[in-house]
């Protein structure tokens, strides 16, 4: 999966489209070289998790990854930096109340699985999300995770599951 997320990043990288020159407010890199420089730790990581002995490490750097993006996403949040609309965001036009409970529209982003095109404006609250994400877990497996289903894992030891995703009747 990071060999293919790798080659489809350099193959946009590619791509002659004015996004790309502008610049991550964050990293303070344009999109173009950002790109290359995410595909190219991804192939990095990816060729270690094939060559590696221990599952110790391949989960630590598993782990790495997937902390960094998190940590990229929470910082854009927290230093009030929102990524251009055009890059699009269904999370922002899902009905979720901000705050703790509504913490999942920072991930409930359908990367996978049968997912829409194009995000539309406006997503009706009573209907199931499309598409899915890959979920990493903490021994070192990973799994395609329905959206609606989210809310439904343990995020932290005090987390308590609701029964189905807020909103659904």
């Amino acid at each position: 999966m990071l060999l293919l997320t790798a080659a489809a990043k350099l193959f946009s990288a590619g791509a002659n489209t004015r996004i790309l020159e502008a610049q991550d407010t964050l990293s303070h890199l344009s999109y173009r070289p950002l790109m290359i420089i995410v595909a190219a730790l991804e192939i990095a990581v990816a060729v270690f998790l094939l060559k590696s002995q221990s599952s110790l490490r391949r989960s630590l750097v598993l782990f790495s990854l997937s902390a960094n993006f998190i940590a990229y996403r929470v910082g854009n949040y927290l230093l009030g930096i929102h990524t251009c609309p055009c890059l699009g965001n269904l999370a922002d036009r899902l009905p979720l109340p901000r705050g703790l409970a509504g913490d999942m529209y920072m991930v409930a982003t359908p990367r996978h699985g049968d997912r829409p095109a194009s995000y539309p404006a406006q997503w009706p609250q009573k209907q199931p999300l499309p598409g899915a994400s890959d979920v990493f877990f903490f021994d070192g497996h990973a799994e395609p995770v329905k959206l609606d289903l989210l809310w439904q894992l343990y995020w932290h030891v005090g987390y308590k599951p609701p029964a189905k995703r807020p909103g659904l009747p």
